[in-house]
């Protein structure tokens, strides 16, 4: 069901200068959209190759403070399929995530050390011979038959619904806490297929807990397991999973984020403590309580186009407008941790609709790499001196298309 994502991101520079009615005005307290009615975008031309907004129009802005939220609404037939996410899943354990080949370890064999030597190396992952890439990887050696490796965890699908996860989603648990490098599309009853990740806690190389976790049908040893995390890692940190798959990249923008947000100092130095932090949660709990219900006044939308600060700097767009409803707190939180480190400033300009046009518009230059992920799966990216943009594809279909300003 490309054409859903093509019609709700295709040919933006339709897009009529009323616009929303921003106005270029300050944005202070929380406020409903502002302005006039949501501005339309024009769609493509029949045939047309691009991906922007095309059928669908925009929404807002929705403000508050320095964050402002426009929602891309999508028109067209939605794809059939139920989709279910890492946080229901993994709440209802019907989706199972563990570190790779962790179950097989002999009972009683020896745990790594907490701290051992690290060594890069060039691996090849992917679900079958027609579907591998190469990754920089870090390897911990391995004692005692332990064959769980840092960038490759195992997921599986417990249910009757199709999974969907998302590149950036934070899993804790296991031998250390990770961040998933791809999105991935799982049917239903699929199981261990790997999924390439980064690690998100440095210090840590055992066990976080012990025993069994119970899951759909059974259950799995602690030790190995993962639970979601219910967060992901910041926009900027999703240019290093997604394009430059650098495992240190991936720890400066984890240091970074707890530095600037405080973190309590742990041993293991994890991404989940941010996530965790009590005082990260109070100065982001207004952008919450303000912008979380956006998704539910535009049933139709299928995603969202963020500014902070005055600037457009993100947007996300999905194939169904539940899938986007779900994973909307996620991206919320995730730039409202950003916004609220930048308040001090004076009140932001908001930026008017003409702006995200132009931003997802921008996102269509440039030349398309595209690599597999899995069987049927690829990940085509988009890169110029403005933006990149990255588009989950199934046998052709985009799933999730996320745009990043550089």
């Amino acid at each position: 069901m490309r054409t859903r994502i093509v019609a709700a991101l295709a040919a933006v520079a339709g897009c009529s200068s009323g616009g929303a009615g921003a106005g270029g005005g300050s944005a202070g307290a929380t406020t409903q959209p502002q302005g006039g009615p949501p501005v339309a975008i024009v769609a493509p031309p029949a045939g047309g190759g691009g991906t922007g907004v095309g059928n669908g129009n925009l929404a807002g802005p929705f403000v508050h403070g320095n964050l402002v939220v426009y929602l891309v609404r999508g028109t067209g037939p939605a794809d059939p399929r139920e989709f279910l996410t890492l946080d229901e899943g993994a709440a209802s354990g019907e989706v199972v995530v563990t570190e790779r080949g962790g179950q097989e370890r002999p009972a009683g064999a020896e745990e790594v050390p907490a701290d051992p030597v690290e060594e890069e190396v060039l691996v090849e992952e992917g679900g079958n011979a027609n579907a591998r890439v190469q990754v920089a990887q870090i390897r911990r050696p391995r004692r005692g038959g332990d064959s769980a490796t840092v960038n490759t965890l195992e997921i599986s699908n417990l249910s009757s619904r199709w999974v969907y996860v998302e590149a950036g989603e934070v899993v804790k648990g296991g031998k250390q806490d990770r961040t998933l490098g791809r999105d991935l599309l799982l049917a239903p009853g699929q199981k261990n297929v790997p999924i390439a990740a980064f690690c998100v806690e440095h210090g840590r190389w055992t066990p976080r807990s012990r025993g069994t976790v119970a899951v759909a049908g059974g259950a799995v040893r602690a030790e190995v397991a993962f639970g979601s995390a219910e967060a992901c890692c910041s926009p900027k940190a999703k240019i290093a999973i997604l394009k430059e798959k650098n495992q240190q990249r991936v720890w400066d923008y984890v240091a970074k984020d707890r530095a600037q947000n405080a973190a309590e100092e742990t041993a293991s130095g994890t991404f989940v403590d941010v996530a965790e932090s009590r005082s990260v949660k109070d100065r982001v709990a207004p952008y919450l309580a303000a912008l979380g219900d956006l998704p539910s006044r535009e049933p139709g939308a299928v995603g969202a186009v963020f500014a902070v600060g005055g600037e457009v700097v993100a947007a996300d767009v999905y194939i169904h407008p539940a899938l986007f409803r779900k994973l909307y707190p996620k991206l919320l939180a995730a730039h409202a941790r950003e916004a609220a480190l930048a308040s001090a400033g004076p009140a932001c300009v908001v930026p008017e609709a003409e702006a995200a046009c132009a931003f997802l518009s921008a996102a269509d230059d440039g030349t398309i790499a595209e690599e597999p992920v899995a069987a049927g799966q690829s990940l085509a990216t988009r890169e110029n001196a403005r933006t990149i943009a990255f588009e989950a594809r199934e046998n052709g279909a985009c799933l999730h298309k996320t745009v990043l300003k550089k």
